[in-house]
């Protein structure tokens, strides 16, 4: 029995150490264009951006093994608007609809196993199809914007094979 919690152990380190990494970083995010959550200030829903994209956001199959993608976010402008007029009972529900789509504006750097730069960006980008071409992914408060962002590391990170 010591032999395979031994054996599980050293798999899981080496899945580790070859996993790739995500970082995500925020560039003051009181001044982002949109990013509340139902009654949550910015940084709260900072927190709450983090563990979604930690539970669902797809990146690590673009990343690589043994590569590092550092994001930093200089502004979020959410799918959807919150509208307070529309309901005077909780003014914090957020209406997603088509004439607001997600954006998001961020620098990038993917490293390797040795901490050499492979590439390096600024980029800011728009998902004017979002509420057409959104796959599910689970229950993310942020479906639309993590959709997007994989949508740009599949189309625009290096192949890591």
């Amino acid at each position: 029995m010591k032999n395979l919690t031994l054996i599980t152990s050293l798999v899981a380190l080496a899945t580790a150490l070859n996993a790739a990494t995500l970082e995500l970083n925020f560039e003051d995010v009181g001044k982002f264009s949109d990013f509340t959550l139902q009654g949550l200030n910015e940084k709260k829903t900072k927190n709450v951006f983090v563990k979604d994209a930690e539970r669902s956001l797809k990146l690590k199959k673009y990343i690589g093994e043994d590569r590092t993608l550092a994001i930093t976010f200089t502004d979020i402008d959410m799918a959807g608007d919150v509208q307070p007029w529309r309901n005077k009972n909780n003014a914090d529900i957020r209406y997603v609809d088509g004439v607001y789509p997600p954006s998001m504006k961020f620098s990038y750097s993917l490293t390797d196993e040795n901490g050499e730069t492979v590439v390096e960006g600024e980029e800011s980008i728009k998902d004017l199809n979002f509420n057409f071409s959104i796959k599910p992914t689970g229950n993310s408060h942020f479906k639309y914007e993590m959709q997007m962002l994989e949508d740009w590391a599949r189309t625009t990170l290096p192949s890591a094979e």
